[in-house]
């Protein structure tokens, strides 16, 4: 007999199915067999029956998919657990037939012989074998009559289709493994036969009651299976119908329509219990005529960003209005876990100042094994860049494995930056910009003190491993290359598909910590393929490309994301938790184009050609999944979608089935809101359109920037002032210099808590084919300090080119000659003025209670010379002048100092005379250092504006003449763009104010330059 509990709540068919479980108490050592759609709905049914009976225990939870199995396997124990019949065994199966029997091609319309290949055989065969399984699981009469050479259609690729399964079945019987397990369509009519029999021999194995609760779909031969046990045993058949009577008669025709799939196979049900003339007990558990849908709020986005912050402040509305719910009561589906999931715990749990809810932690990707193998397969099959690599090593399973802490991995950024790794492993140890010759470096910097300029075999040992700490990273790092070389080696040579599965078995134990003892995770997969490959009989080499496509394909059916219950608002994708009933539901990113998705089948499959009631065919799945969703929203459902660009505010549509929700929907139960790019816009604060923000942080942004309205906003103020206000102790000589060479920057950066991340170097993918300006002149300093150092020009072209200093090959040299040929000059010139040795000056001086302290060096006798290739600009003599200062202040017997420039063929020289510097000067500079005065007050200085400034002052006493100066060497031209007003740290500390106008500019300005002036003399 089967009974049939009709509603369209599952919460009122979990209490029906908990009250029958009370009343009617079967053996307690007998498990109770319940069929659920997936592990989702078992874990909530569980739930639901623990809370009503205060206990729930010794359930049997069978998914669809695997009941035939589980009755089958009743009768026959032996059945294994992968099947050759199975999609991954059908596949090699087939591939082993077309390579052994290759005029079977021929039989195959679509496929085109002519330019037949290994991969795309491999190809047609995985087709091919997801079509046949598709047919075991929808057609199973229909693909098991082709065995007795019967056609089920006209269409003109079942013959051909019927042909090969015919020649499949034969190599199945043919194999000695394989020719006693039955195929899935070989099983269904064996069980059907079974049932019709009623033989005790199965009969008695089976549960006196069968539960079957709250299924989202119903394929036919499942149905024919459950109306035959119904003439055997009690079913209970809860079933959640969606055919619910609503007022508004546009929107019941819409949910009518979404609904058609689900109707046609609850009436192919009806139909098959008539059929056998089943007994049937049906019970409507629903009173009400009418039914009416929750509250829907639709919310237009700029991106996923903004979704999130949308979404936390309608869940924290929904709380306050609702004091009896809580997190739990809250579910959020997501279409990728991976964009979503590290939005949603930053800004629902991430800052302490703001209302925090909790949230699910979500499968993330970075900690899956599957995705790290995923991801090291993709790696191992690439050109191993920098970033490629890196990326892999950042992942958790991998960090956890070789122990690299955050910390680590950014040090090892920065030396594969320092060491020139932009490509490929390395035919060789030393080959250039390879992870061979960079990991060599670092290990002959733990165990080498190398000269200067001195290579070991092309191999420049590195200079930075200071600490044991360091030498141990190197070792886990060089490690983990080691592997990683080892690796892309064994990928260059074809293998057999055991062996290649033996090859990935390593790669998990070597680089993700795996164990050949685990029984779950990767292990078990891998295991399982390695069954699937036993049943068939390839025995040719494949090569790496193909068979890791195919892993990975079999890894992304097994990695899943879900949250689960009990640990606050509980985050999934769309399908696990479809139609489970929440009080709060949210769907995220509802684009149009994205949902419903979009199916790509063969044109040789026969569901999708001639569809029948009960098939899956994806767009109405996804239609039925959306109106489950709405269905099981008990409150409120609310949706969102990118729906505006964040550059252009252009339109966007949202999904197809959001667009007819808003055309038929009562205006009172649903609402639309065009939200703004930014959380902090005023309308969240001022209840307009009925939206509102809980953000304290975007509040006072809020009030801020309605406070400036009106007026340019600035980023300090006049008051500001460094966070200490005591008197420095000791000054350090760099610190001087760093202050009057940018003194915005030094402010931010040891004041203002800035990061100068802005000027470190990226990784990059491949070598520099040309050299910046930056680059430029470290290269023509090192070569001008090698020089000086006495070393040869051989000697530094080849340290130079060792390092990647300079372009590869004839490039490289070619611009290395014009360098060395400028700075040669320079230091001939250099040597004529120099000709005594240089002396390196320790710094300890003491000025009021101030001690300077560190190394002056390019001393000569009583001469101090700095030496530059390329312009002299103001920002490197501010260096030269206040080393020329403070050797006068500790008695070094300098008369003068010289700086060389040389910028083209044209050496320019300047001099400084010792006897023109006026008294006092250096102290007067260190008092503007220590300074307590705002910052605007000590940062109002910039050394070429400031100069041109002081230039004009000079000549002309004039303020408005010296301030037009000042402007043509502050402002941008169409010529020079690399000005001072255009430097990062003088925009931010300055922006919407003109700091040229300040009397604090003029009085800086003199006060330093003025001095430098008297001084200075243009020798040419």
């Amino acid at each position: 007999m089967i009974h049939i509990y009709n509603s369209h709540s599952l919460d009122k068919l979990a209490q029906y199915f908990s009250d029958i479980l009370q009343e009617e108490r079967s053996d307690p050592l007998q498990p109770t067999w319940i069929i659920v759609q997936n592990n989702e709905i078992k874990e909530w049914l569980s739930l639901q029956l623990a809370s009503k009976q205060g206990i729930a225990g010794n359930f049997r939870f069978i998914f669809p998919s695997e009941f035939m199995w589980v009755l089958y396997r009743l009768k026959e124990k032996d059945i294994p657990q992968s099947l050759p019949s199975d999609l991954a065994g059908m596949q090699w199966a087939l591939f082993d037939l077309f390579e052994k029997k290759p005029e079977l091609l021929d039989l195959i319309p679509v496929y085109d012989t002519e330019s037949d290949s290994l991969q795309k055989r491999f190809q047609l065969s995985g087709q091919v074998a997801d079509i046949f399984d598709q047919y075991q699981v929808y057609r199973p009469k229909m693909i098991q009559s082709w065995l007795d050479h019967n056609l089920s259609t006209n269409n003109k690729h079942e013959k051909w289709q019927s042909a090969l399964w015919k020649r499949l079945n034969e190599y199945w019987n043919k194999n000695e493994l394989t020719h006693s397990i039955p195929s899935r369509s070989e099983a269904y009519n064996g069980l059907v036969s079974w049932m019709l029999g009623k033989g005790e021999d199965f009969t008695k194995q089976l549960p006196e009651r069968i539960f079957v609760f709250g299924l989202s779909h119903l394929n036919k031969p499942f149905l024919e299976i459950i109306s035959h046990l119904s003439t055997l045993k009690n079913v209970h058949f809860f079933h959640r119908y969606s055919l619910q009577s609503y007022k508004n008669k546009d929107l019941q025709k819409l949910l009518s329509s979404w609904n058609a799939s689900s109707k046609d196979q609850f009436h192919l049900f009806q139909s098959l219990l008539k059929n056998l003339d089943s007994e049937v007990n049906t019970v409507e558990l629903d009173e009400s005529q009418f039914s009416s849908i929750s509250e829907i709020s639709v919310h237009s986005c700029h991106n996923s960003r903004r979704e999130v912050q949308v979404l936390k402040d309608s869940v924290l509305d929904y709380l306050e209005e609702h004091p009896n719910a809580g997190p739990g009561d809250v579910l959020v589906l997501v279409p990728d876990a991976e964009t979503y999931s590290s939005e949603l715990e930053m800004i629902f749990e991430g800052n302490e100042s703001e209302p925090s809810i909790p949230i699910t932690q979500l499968h993330r990707n970075q900690q899956s094994d599957i995705y790290t193998l995923t991801a090291l397969l993709d790696a191992i099959d690439s050109s191993h860049k920098p970033s490629t690599i890196l990326e892999l090593i950042n992942l958790e399973p991998t960090k956890k494995t070789f122990s690299f802490t955050d910390d680590e991995l950014e040090r090892l950024e920065e030396w594969v930056i320092n060491n020139k790794i932009h490509r490929g492993i390395g035919s060789a140890f030393n080959s250039p910009y390879s992870w061979q010759k960079g990991v060599n470096q670092l290990l002959l910097g733990v165990f080498m003190e190398p000269g200067e300029i001195e290579l070991y075999r092309d191999l420049i040992p590195y200079r930075s491993i200071a600490s044991n700490e360091h030498i141990e990273l190197t070792a886990r790092f060089s490690s983990f290359i080691d592997s990683l070389i080892e690796a892309a080696n064994g990928a260059q040579e074809a293998k057999t598909p055991m062996e290649w599965l033996n090859y990935v078995d390593k790669l998990y134990q070597t680089f993700l910590g795996g164990t050949k003892e685990e029984t779950s995770g990767v292990h078990r997969i891998l295991e399982s393929l390695k069954e699937y490959l036993h049943y068939s009989n390839v025995s040719g080499k494949i090569p790496f490309q193909m068979m890791i496509s195919w892993i990975k394909s079999q890894f992304s059916t097994n990695d899943s994301t879900s949250g689960r219950f009990g640990q606050g608002i509980t985050v999934s994708s769309y399908i696990p938790y479809r139609s489970v009933p929440f009080r709060f539901i949210a769907v995220m990113g509802l684009n149009e184009g994205v949902f419903p998705r979009k199916a790509i089948r063969p044109e040789f499959d026969l569901i999708y050609a001639l569809p029948q009631p009960g098939d899956r065919i994806q767009k109405e799945d996804d239609t039925y999944l959306f109106l489950e969703t709405l269905l099981a929203a008990g409150d409120q459902l609310h949706i969102s979608y990118q729906g505006q660009d964040q550059r252009s505010d252009a339109k966007r549509l949202p999904s197809m089935l959001v667009q007819q929700l808003l055309d038929v929907s009562d205006k009172g139960r649903i609402s639309f809101y065009e939200h703004k790019l930014h959380p902090f816009n005023r309308s969240y604060f001022s209840n307009e359109n009925g939206m509102r923000s809980y953000s304290s942080l975007n509040l006072k942004i809020a009030e801020n920037l309605e406070e400036q309205s009106g007026s340019d906003r600035i980023f300090t103020n006049e008051s500001l002032k460094e966070p200490s206000a005591d008197v420095h102790e000791i000054v350090s000589v760099k610190d001087l210099i760093s202050f009057f060479t940018n003194p915005s920057k030094y402010i931010a950066l040891n004041s203002l808590g800035f990061s100068d991340s802005i000027y470190l170097n990226d990784i990059t993918d491949r070598e520099s084919f040309s050299l910046n300006s930056l680059e430029s002149y470290h290269l023509d300093d090192f070569i001008h300090a090698s020089l000086l150092k006495g070393n040869s020009k051989e000697d530094i072209f080849e340290f130079v080119k060792t390092s990647g200093m300079i372009p590869d090959k004839l490039k490289g040299e070619k611009l290395f000659e014009g360098e060395f040929d400028q700075i040669r000059k320079l230091n001939y010139q250099l040597g004529l003025l120099t000709s005594r040795k240089e002396q390196i000056i320790d710094v300890e001086l003491s000025i009021e209670e101030i001690s300077v302290i560190g190394k002056i060096s390019e001393l000569y006798g009583d001469i101090l010379v700095t030496s530059r290739v390329g312009k002299r600009k103001p920002k490197y003599e501010v260096g030269h002048w206040l080393k020329h200062l403070i050797l006068m202040e500790i008695g070094i017997p300098i008369q003068k100092s010289l700086f060389l420039s040389m910028e083209g063929n044209e050496l320019e020289v300047l001099e400084l005379h010792s006897k023109d510097i006026p008294e006092d000067t250096f102290s007067g500079y260190l008092r503007w250092f220590l300074s307590k005065e705002p910052m605007p007050v000590t940062a109002s200085f910039f050394p070429a504006t400031s100069k041109s400034y002081t230039q004009k002052w000079n000549e002309a006493k004039d303020k408005k003449s010296a301030l037009n100066e000042a402007r043509k060497t502050w402002e941008p031209s169409y010529k020079n763009t690399f000005v001072e007003s255009n430097d990062y740290y003088n925009r931010v500390l300055w922006r919407n104010r003109d700091p040229l106008i300040r009397d604090d500019f003029h009085d800086n300005a003199l006060k330093f330059w003025e001095p430098f002036l008297k001084a200075c003399e243009e020798v040419g």
